[in-house]
This record gives C-alpha cells, sequence and structure tokens, in this order.
C-alpha cells in the first residue's frame, strides 16, 4: 500500500479527516489478526478516499447494551477474555489504540470480538508518533493521562478504557451519569464544558461502581487507576 504520510496532495495535517482516514488504513494494513477486521484495499473512489474492508456481521457493544438483552455478568467475562489476546497483540506490534469503547468493539454473529476504528490509534512504543500534541477520543472512556498528557501515553491507557468500558456495560455508570453532566461537586457540563475544565474533569471524576458485581469490582479496580504507574502491567484473564 502507499505510504499516504508521503502524498502531498493528502495535505496530511494532524487534524484533518483525510489523514486520521489513511492513518487508519496504514495502521490497519500492517496488523494480521482474527480480532481485528481485514484491510484489502485503499483507493479513492469519485474523487473521495475509500478502504475496502472485511465484512463484519454482527454489532456494537454500545447498541447491545442499549437494548433490551444486555450481557450478563458471565457473557460479559466471555468477551473480557476475547479482547485482551487482540489488546496483547496489538501492544506487541508498538499500537496503542487510544479509543477503546463500548462502540468501537463489535461482537459477531458467531460470538467472536471485532477491535474496530483505529483512526486515531498511535505507535509511541516504537517511536512513531502521530498525534503528539492533539487529545483524541471518546470523553467517557479516556484516560487521565490521555487528556493531561497526550505525548506521554502508552499501551496503559487501553487499560483503563476497556476497564470503563466494561464498567459501563456491566452497571450503565459513566461520568456524565456520576456528578460530571449535573455540575455537582463543582464538575462541568459533558457536552460544553471548555477544554482545559474537560481535561480536569476526567481526572477528577470518581468511578461509580454501584451495581457492578463484587467479583468485577476487585478485577476493574486496578485498572482504573488515575496513576497509570499504578496499574497492572499486563492485561488478566478469568480464566
Amino acid at each position: 500500500m502507499r505510504n499516504f504520510y508521503e502524498n502531498n496532495r493528502l495535505r496530511p495535517f494532524r487534524d484533518d479527516a483525510v489523514f486520521r482516514f489513511y492513518h487508519e488504513a496504514t495502521i490497519m494494513s500492517k496488523l494480521s489478526h482474527p480480532g481485528i477486521p481485514k484491510i484489502y484495499d485503499v483507493l479513492e473512489y469519485q474523487g473521495q478516499p475509500a478502504i475496502v474492508m472485511e465484512l463484519i456481521r454482527g454489532t456494537s457493544l454500545f447498541i447491545i447494551n442499549s437494548g433490551e438483552l444486555k450481557l450478563n455478568s458471565g457473557e460479559l467475562k466471555s468477551l473480557w477474555d476475547k479482547i485482551v489476546p487482540v489488546l496483547d497483540y496489538i501492544h506487541s506490534k508498538g499500537v496503542v489504540h487510544n479509543d477503546i469503547s463500548p462502540g468501537n468493539i463489535m461482537l459477531t454473529h458467531l460470538g467472536e470480538i471485532k477491535l474496530i476504528d483505529f483512526g486515531i490509534s498511535d505507535s509511541p512504543m516504537n517511536g512513531k508518533r502521530v498525534y503528539v500534541d492533539f487529545t483524541w477520543g471518546t470523553k467517557e472512556f479516556m484516560s487521565p493521562e490521555q487528556v493531561q498528557t497526550p505525548k506521554q501515553v502508552d499501551y496503559l491507557t487501553d487499560y483503563y478504557s476497556l476497564a470503563r468500558t466494561f464498567l459501563y456495560l456491566l452497571t450503565g455508570n459513566s461520568p456524565s451519569k456520576n456528578g460530571w453532566a449535573k455540575g455537582e461537586r463543582g464538575l462541568s457540563d459533558y457536552y460544553t464544558a471548555p477544554d482545559a475544565v474537560f481535561r480536569g474533569d476526567v481526572c477528577e471524576c470518581a468511578e461509580n461502581f454501584d451495581g457492578c458485581p463484587e467479583d468485577w469490582t476487585q478485577f476493574l479496580k486496578p485498572y482504573l487507576a488515575k496513576d497509570p504507574n499504578e496499574r497492572p502491567g499486563k492485561l488478566s484473564t478469568w480464566r
């Protein structure tokens, strides 16, 4: 595949949607794992960039959790064990996803996991930084270091986001339901907060474990440490 970073026509500004589009294709084309969609081609169609990739027959965990048939604790343990090898693999390749969230994890009709949306992934672990000056991600699932010091994030930010994703799937609890959006304790409005205030809120808002099974609470807490140095250095599985 062409090296799109060197294509001057694409004007690779770090906040440019076209740059992110081809960045995602470039990252995914270098990864080969059953838990990651395959990239078949990258092209331009009628002047618009396009990626030809594997068709995923399934739905995201966000959509599943929003419906009536929510996943139970046992089912979520199985899914956790399936996503861990995917993250272990991309991290072994020097890639940090940077946007682990319920919307970016898909469950196929065969019960397998697919990790999608590598548009803001980065390669801090092998020195190939891309988004060094920008804070990207899904607000409710970003790690404190991702909003405070994006130049310094590593694979531990994915651990935090994964743990928060499963806390949400288990309880429905998130910062927007934990005083953030309501402005309690001086925290800002979730949708309209200025960037500087939002960054502080991500770091200050406590995790809400109400309704979380005790075994999950003890399992997730270490990964949700605000200080990345206090998180486990490796993801555990249930089996």
